[in-house]
């Protein structure tokens, strides 16, 4: 997204905790834990989220902790070449942020570990750390699948998962620029979107070859995906499909972008919002094309190819400040983006308040995990 690398150094207190209230909300950080003469640990994958606490729990230092498992194809046989990636399990499956999932469609998957199977299907990742997690298999001409709720400890009980891979489904096809030419290089996404085949918002990558013709066969059959291609100097085209039971072609075809650029800023002062998150929709309902990104220091923002055509959905928003949250159907404000050209979009936000109390029994006793809608 073009944000600063970010760095910085904690200390433990006595009880061995640590602590940090003003983190950037970004994905992906790596925490590195040191004291001599225990070797550093290393813990990947772990994302901030805006005005939401990441607790990445107990890092043990000196302490072998392992994980195991096998994978199997649908008969049962070894899936030679299988990559398992691990991701902590934080997934709430009866829910579905659609701000989320559209910040999350160009962000780097966040996993914390990836391994690929031996000639027995058998897999090991070492070195995590005792909790909860998320794993997802995966392999050319198979669907993904997921298992969660996998185990990790400290002794020899650890979950041992056996996953299964099912035949895989998806598109061929060519990515073409407005003159039928094949786009060398040009990427696609797709994003099962949840429901009762899907789960998780689960992503495949692919890229076109030097005539533009590309193959995405991981597919979950029977679950709709938003799927986009994309490439430099171009407007991102997508579309919502629903994955049928074989490979089908679907090419796309793509055309000079616009740009939008603009500042985030506090309502009462005037002054940049650093790290403010601006996500926008672009296009028709039919065919919409989702950007994310995160404002400098400044408070600047850019999207330096935007698909061409009316503003669908566009919010910003910042900790501590109001959201700016506005969605319709047929453009907001007649704001268009057009090829070769630059739309300003400036967003002043209003700091917002606090909000605190306490729920309690009949009996005066303290009522945990209760939930709170503020409406």
């Amino acid at each position: 997204r073009g944000v600063e690398r970010v760095s910085f150094e904690m200390e433990t207190d006595a009880e061995g905790r640590f602590e940090r209230l003003d983190t950037p909300a970004l994905f992906g950080y790596m925490l590195s834990v040191r004291h001599a003469p225990l070797p550093e640990k290393l813990v990947r994958g772990v994302s901030v989220l805006r005005d939401r606490l990441t607790d990445v729990g107990t890092i043990l230092l000196g302490v072998p902790t392992a994980l195991r498992g096998l994978v199997r194809t649908a008969e049962g046989g070894p899936l030679r070449g299988a990559v398992v990636k691990v991701f902590r399990d934080t997934s709430r499956p009866d829910s579905f942020d659609l701000r989320r999932a559209i910040a999350e469609l160009q962000s780097t998957a966040d996993h914390l570990a990836s391994v690929e199977v031996d000639g027995s299907g058998a897999f090991e990742v070492e070195g995590l750390p005792p909790g909860r997690y998320l794993l997802r298999a995966s392999a050319p001409g198979y669907a993904s699948s997921f298992r969660r709720g996998v185990i990790v400890t400290i002794s020899d009980n650890s979950t041992e998962p056996r996953i299964t891979l099912d035949r895989g489904s998806g598109f061929e096809g060519r990515v073409l620029d407005a003159s039928g030419t094949g786009l060398p290089g040009a990427q696609l996404l797709a994003v099962a979107i949840p429901g009762e085949r899907a789960r998780h918002v689960d992503r495949e990558d692919a890229r076109a070859n030097g005539a533009g013709e590309y193959r995405m066969d991981s597919l979950t059959p029977g679950v709709r995906y938003f799927i986009q291609a994309f490439a430099e100097g171009f407007a991102p085209v997508g579309h919502m499909v629903m994955v049928g039971p074989e490979v089908t072609t679907r090419d796309f075809t793509l055309t000079a972008s616009g740009r939008i650029e603009g500042r985030i800023t506090d309502a009462e002062n005037g002054e940049g919002i650093a790290g403010a998150e601006i996500s926008v929709i672009l296009g028709n309902p039919l065919r919409p094309s989702p950007l994310s990104t995160v404002a400098d220091r400044t408070g600047y923002y850019a999207f330096e190819h935007a698909a061409v055509g009316p503003m669908i959905m566009l919010s910003a928003t910042a900790p501590g400040y109001q959201a700016a949250d506005k969605l319709e159907l047929a453009g907001i404000e007649g704001l268009r983006v057009e090829a070769g050209r630059t739309l300003v979009i400036d967003r002043a936000l209003v700091a917002g308040g606090s909000l605190r109390g306490a729920v309690r029994d009949a009996e005066g006793s303290p009522v945990s995990a209760a939930t709170v809608a503020v409406v």
